[in-house]
């Protein structure tokens, strides 16, 4: 991703419950309008990632995180 796309991630790190549950952090890519910040906030509010279903619209900016992006694309 090119360094310009990298400033347009966010991590979000679900909470004890979460993790339990077998929730994971999330990466989201272009998180940076004002329609993706009030779905993150929902999100937490309702218990994030292992706890509550992300919704549908923030799904689809979900991206690998770093490590396995990187991955993937050194098996090319």
């Amino acid at each position: 991703m090119p360094p310009g796309q990298r400033r347009r991630r966010t991590a979000l790190d679900g909470r004890a419950a979460g993790g339990r549950a077998g929730g994971k952090a999330t990466w989201i890519g272009f998180a940076m309008d004002d329609d993706c910040t009030e779905e993150l906030i929902a999100w937490v509010t309702a218990g994030g990632p292992g706890v509550a279903a992300p919704p549908a619209a923030l799904e689809l900016q979900f991206v690998p995180p770093p490590r396995e992006a990187k991955a993937a694309r050194t098996r090319r």
